[in-house]
């Protein structure tokens, strides 16, 4: 469980420096390159980067922050500087369960973010979407079992699909999305699961898992 979470977060840091990679190419008026000497050019910006960084820069980019710890109470970001307060230079690497409702809240997040800290690398956001964005004007879907229960995985695909639009709409970069674990205890009332058949748990998940093309 723990290496599991250890290469999660790994891949959180790895994703959040990708994009600051991105954002530093088209801010120098360069565009971002493909192929091996992009992949080279990436690895010596990246490798230069986390050399620079401190160990408080380090820890805050493998931190998970709650939105609302950040936001406050009023969605007016006022409690920036105290879920900041022990690195207040450092930045946020990433915000989770933020139910914002328009890409206008999230960028004043990332731009508050961006300028407080040092280095300047944009924060990720991570979004519920088991059979939607969890916003307040986002559609909703049937929950993953009932989606399962229809045998249509060109219907579940399309909807994947939606559902990694309108994430990336409002800001999001990754979504925590239905589980893979199989439906067998009618007493585990979340119901995230897609069905009690192996097979079809596994073909209904992989063709919801490609909203991660829109992502």
């Amino acid at each position: 469980m723990f290496l599991s979470k250890l290469l999660a977060l790994t891949g959180c840091v790895g994703a959040s420096i990708q994009i600051y990679f991105d954002a530093n190419q088209r801010s120098n008026g360069r565009d971002v390159k493909a192929g091996v000497s992009g992949s080279v050019e990436k690895d010596s910006f990246l490798d230069n980067l986390v050399a620079n960084m401190t160990i408080p820069e380090l820890v805050m980019q493998l931190h998970l922050m709650f939105a609302d710890n950040v936001v406050g109470p009023n969605s007016d970001n006022g409690l920036y500087d105290f879920a900041t307060r022990f690195a207040p230079d450092a930045g946020i690497g990433v915000v989770h369960d933020w139910y914002v409702t328009n890409s206008s809240q999230y960028n004043s997040v990332q731009k508050l973010n961006s300028e407080r800290s040092r280095l300047d690398i944009p924060f990720m956001q991570f979004g519920e979407c088991l059979h939607g964005v969890g916003s307040f004007k986002q559609s909703m879907f049937p929950q993953s079992i009932g989606m399962a229960a229809s045998f249509d995985t060109d219907m579940v695909y399309r909807v994947g699909r939606a559902i990694g639009s309108e994430a990336r709409s409002i800001g999001i970069h990754a979504c925590f999305s239905p589980v893979l674990d199989l439906g067998l205890d009618p007493r585990w009332g979340r119901g995230e699961s897609w069905s009690s058949y192996p097979l079809w748990a596994l073909l209904s998940l992989v063709q919801f898992k490609k909203l991660g093309a829109k992502i």
